[in-house]
């Protein structure tokens, strides 16, 4: 029985909501779904730092080579930019989740404190994702960093990305309507239903 359906059982209960159901099998259910929000916590993780890390090296060898052949400062400038910001998120991402890992300590060990965890997490990821403004911040120096490096390489060269530029515009629109969508679709629902889980089981106090 996953999270939903115990969710489900407690809905069609009569009284005491929490007490028909398995403490164990109710915080087995809720490691699994935690498990999966790891999963792929972690791969957006290594997305964004293989990503990024990738084009910041780029912009790295192109700072060099723009000086080495006395291209215009702009391009070095260009680069240089897109260099320091891909870097800069990069290690500000990983700060950030050190961070989030060291207050998940400060958490005990009951299914309160699970559930609070767990929600602490959805109220995090909300947060960033929850509306166009903090999903465009948390995606733009992404997309600024590989432009900047894509402009400095074809500008150097006497070629005007122009086709890059409208590229990236309409991938930045893209996937912050998919970060809303994820958090309209997935968060949201998942922030109700651990709200509704934490009622349920401060009430039994």
């Amino acid at each position: 029985m996953d999270f939903d359906q115990m969710l489900a059982t407690w809905r069609t209960q009569d009284a005491a909501p929490l007490y028909g159901v398995n403490q164990a099998a109710l915080r087995q259910a809720l490691q699994t779904e935690e498990s999966s929000v790891r999963r792929k916590r972690r791969r957006d993780m290594w997305i964004i730092c293989v990503g990024l890390g990738g084009t910041a090296v780029i912009g790295g060898f192109w700072i060099a080579i723009s000086i080495a052949n006395g291209w215009p400062v702009i391009y070095t400038v260009a680069a240089a930019v897109g260099f320091a910001t891909g870097a800069l998120y990069v290690g500000a991402y990983g700060i950030s989740r050190w961070r989030e890992a060291q207050h998940e300590r400060n958490f005990g060990g009951t299914l309160q404190e699970e559930v609070k965890r767990g929600l602490w997490r959805v109220d995090l990821e909300l947060s960033r994702f929850g509306n166009w403004t903090s999903a465009s911040l948390q995606i733009a120096p992404i997309l600024l960093s590989a432009m900047l490096i894509s402009w400095a390489m074809s500008g150097s060269q006497g070629h005007v990305p122009w086709s890059s530029y409208v590229v990236g515009a309409c991938a930045m629109v893209y996937l912050v309507r998919y970060a809303r969508r994820y958090a309209r679709q997935k968060l949201e629902p998942r922030q109700r239903r651990l709200r509704e889980l934490l009622d349920a089981l401060d009430a039994r106090e």
